[in-house]
């Protein structure tokens, strides 16, 4: 792919991603085709009042009415997670109703479960019974910061002993992100 980029001297390409370990390995690896030949440019979360605004407007330009405890909502589900905030968003977006009530939301969240439970219950599959436990308890928390906190490990019964490999391979899975050291 590089030895057509480089002749394209009048064309920009953006590299993008939410795996940014993956693109930083791909421009700052000598071993890599595209060692030294980009700029970063790292994106942060978009903030939630920005986020309000940007789909207060595209639903209002639809004429369809989402109220702000519902954009509010959404966010907190999506935990502000670009890609779920979009796919919930789309999917309320294409319902039929002119005004998204709460039931609106419920059914479509619940629709987006239902659609993806294959999955869900493949990754289960794929995970150790110690994996799975920890996975369910970084879930029930919300947020963890220290994963081998003697507190965090006593209430969901997890061994020290296997929680940093078990740590390790979620997030190898990408089924947890290590954001600022906290999952």
């Amino acid at each position: 792919m590089r030895s057509y980029i480089q002749h394209l001297n009048k064309c920009v390409f953006i590299f993008s991603g939410s795996q940014p370990h993956l693109l930083t390995q791909m421009f700052s690896s000598a071993t890599k085709p595209f060692y030294q030949s980009s700029q970063f440019l790292f994106l942060d979360h978009i903030e939630a009042p920005a986020y309000e605004k940007f789909i207060l407007h595209h639903f209002s330009s639809r004429k369809k009415k989402i109220a702000t405890a519902h954009i509010q909502t959404l966010f907190e589900w999506s935990r502000l997670h670009t890609y779920y905030v979009q796919l919930l968003c789309n999917k309320l977006f294409a319902t039929p109703e002119k005004e998204l009530t709460n039931a609106v939301l419920l059914r479509t969240l619940e629709n987006i479960l239902s659609e993806n439970e294959p999955y869900y219950y493949s990754y289960k599959n794929l995970l150790t019974d110690q994996q799975w436990s920890l996975l369910k308890a970084i879930a029930l928390e919300g947020q963890v910061n220290k994963v081998s906190s003697k507190a965090f490990l006593n209430q969901y019964h997890l061994s020290s002993s296997t929680v940093q490999r078990s740590i390790k391979a979620l997030e190898e899975r990408e089924l947890v992100v290590n954001e600022k050291g906290a999952y």
